[in-house]
């Protein structure tokens, strides 16, 4: 019992910590609380995975879809024309993990020739931890919705769970698709459809003869190409195992988000042909 009381006290002490760092640091401007009107329609997440194809006929005209990333520079953009984008690759942001190579430099510029392009209401939703880096922001006449993106990793689920409600804490955003579903909750959509998430990058990882780490990640805009981990991200030799612990801190997130749209009642369906995420009710939506 004791050791019972002390946890639950040091739990506490985290707690209080965890929320005057989200005010004494500036993140209580970008709260995204969760709505108190449930949308009574339907919105579709829209994965890159090549699977995205089998499924994406299923959308209907009335839907409400969000769309992330590099998604905005093929066309399908510009056909589903969705209501959101998420954005959380390091590419669009200044820091020091990604340096400006002739390749950044080109996908921004025909993400940016893209962005002009758009007629329609689009939303922009980014997550706070990335919004400190971004100057392109101040430059678009778009609607920016930031999300505070601390994620705090104690206690129980209905205090974690409680916070994310409040969005003085959300899941820990391991993949844009996180974002996108958290979003889509504290939106209060009344169903949310995942297409085009794989949820396999595990399976995706390689190593040659020199012990080379390799991942070969692949989109419906484009053909995978195996990047050399060791040699491009100086992932070192016996480092494989960190990005397996990647891929499984990534599952237990959605997990973690899956059992958070349970308890604010909101349906969220895997409509991903062959996906390999285990934590959303799977439906088949394949013509």
């Amino acid at each position: 019992m004791l050791n019972v009381f002390f946890k639950c006290m040091f739990d506490i002490i985290l707690l209080i910590r965890h929320v005057l760092i989200v005010f004494f640091k500036g993140d209580f401007r970008f709260l995204l609380p969760l709505s108190k009107k449930r949308k009574k329609r339907k919105i579709n997440i829209l994965g890159n995975s090549p699977m995205l194809s089998k499924t994406i006929k299923s959308i209907e005209e009335s839907d409400h879809n969000i769309m992330v990333n590099f998604s905005l520079c093929d066309d399908l953009f510009f056909v589903v024309k969705p209501e959101y984008l998420c954005i959380c690759d390091p590419i669009f942001f200044v820091n020091d993990f990604v340096p400006a190579t002739q390749e950044r430099t080109k996908k921004l510029k025909d993400w940016h020739e893209n962005l002009k392009k758009i007629d329609w209401n689009l939303t922009l939703i980014i997550p706070s931890t990335q919004y400190r880096n971004s100057n392109f922001l101040r430059e678009l006449n778009l609607e920016v919705v930031v999300i505070n993106a601390r994620f705090f990793d104690v206690g129980s689920n209905f205090i974690r769970h409680k916070l994310y409600q409040n969005n003085l804490s959300c899941p820990n955003l391991s993949n844009i698709i996180i974002l996108a579903i958290y979003s889509a909750l504290q939106l209060n959509y009344e169903n949310v459809y995942i297409h085009g998430v794989d949820g396999d990058g595990f399976s995706k990882y390689r190593v040659d003869m020199m012990n080379h780490i390799s991942f070969e990640d692949t989109h419906y805009y484009n053909s995978g190409i195996a990047r050399n981990l060791t040699l491009q991200d100086n992932v070192p030799i016996g480092g494989l195992y960190k990005c397996l612990l990647e891929e499984a801190s990534m599952h237990r997130s959605f997990l973690d988000v899956s059992q958070y749209a349970k308890r604010i009642g909101v349906k969220v369906y895997n409509v991903s042909p062959n996906s390999m995420l285990d934590t959303f009710e799977k439906i088949n939506l394949q013509p």
